[in-house]
């Protein structure tokens, strides 16, 4: 939503006293799309001031408490792809750094615009316009990161931000940009509450993509003629098929030790399990692994000891 420079802040929504008696500010979450990798000569490192840089100018609203954070961050342990979805979808307001044009980055921006979300765009002075965004404001910096620049650019994103959330916040049945091609619905997510086989299955077959995804990026990197890592380790097909290969050794190893349920060595069960299944060529990630182990115990007394 473009604001004009000549507007003036609305007054932000009202914050809340606490039991102490100081006021609580309202949370808003900033979520940041950019990239990370070298491209374009612009390193690593260069994306990381970029990002201090965004993360300085949004703390730096004091009508809210302001968190701001990579799309792809999550404090619980999940698959990246459904967190940075996730993200997309859910946080306050999205800034993307579309410098460079990184596919990563303009795939992300177009899962936002077709949730019809809120965001600001930003750019270094060295990207061109893009013809799909290129009727949506851009807030532009200095590639170099000249500090009087910057510090000027720092301002304008910080008003930026805080103008366009107002402004969803007064109208938020208002859309933000589908409106302008027409009867678009916007995407939506649904969420159904599954039970810990249904998710963990649902884990095992995104990091099952991963590895694949991964082993093709390797070999392309790498430009040369490979063993292919799925050809040298094995897949399991499934997260019953998993089940099903670890349910012997985990009863190998309990006749062995000649444990009882409520006196299990979880840590030496996980070690020789997973030894076993390295022995026979198979790919499987620890954390997985001990939902696997935990699921098992729990299914005790349907065990054929």
């Amino acid at each position: 939503m473009v604001v004009k420079k000549d507007e003036q802040l609305n007054e932000v929504e009202p914050t809340s006293g606490s039991d102490n008696g100081e006021i609580t500010k309202s949370k808003l979450k900033v979520g940041i799309v950019m990239p990370i990798a070298e491209i374009n000569g612009c390193s690593e490192q260069h994306w990381q001031e970029v990002k201090l840089i965004i993360q300085e100018s949004v703390r730096a609203i004091k009508e809210y408490e302001v968190t701001a954070e990579m799309v792809s961050d999550s404090e619980e342990v999940s698959v990246i792809h459904k967190t940075i979805v996730n993200n997309l979808y859910s946080n306050d307001i999205v800034i993307v750094d579309v410098s460079c044009k990184n596919a990563n980055v303009m795939f992300e921006l177009g899962m936002r615009l077709a949730f019809d979300k809120i965001l600001v765009l930003i750019k270094d002075d060295k990207t061109s316009f893009s013809f799909d965004t290129g009727n949506i404001q851009h807030l532009e910096y200095p590639r170099d990161l000249r500090y009087s620049k910057i510090e000027k650019f720092k301002e304008q994103l910080r008003d930026k931000v805080l103008k366009t959330y107002i402004a969803h916040k007064e109208n938020p049945n208002k859309s933000p940009y589908l409106e302008d091609y027409g009867s678009l619905k916007p995407a939506e997510i649904t969420e159904k509450t599954v039970s810990q086989s249904e998710y963990l299955e649902s884990m095992f077959y995104d990091l099952r993509s991963d590895i694949r995804r991964l082993d093709n990026r390797i070999h392309k990197e790498n430009k040369i003629k490979t063993t292919s890592i799925t050809n040298e380790r094995f897949l399991f097909d499934s997260f019953k098929e998993m089940k099903d290969f670890i349910i012997p050794i985990f009863l190998d190893y309990m006749n062995l030790v000649n444990y009882e349920k409520d006196n299990i060595d979880f840590e030496g069960l996980f070690h020789f399990v997973l030894r076993k299944i390295e022995a026979s060529n198979y790919v499987c990630t620890e954390y997985v692994l001990r939902n696997v182990l935990n699921e098992i115990v729990d299914d005790w007394d349907g065990l054929p000891f």
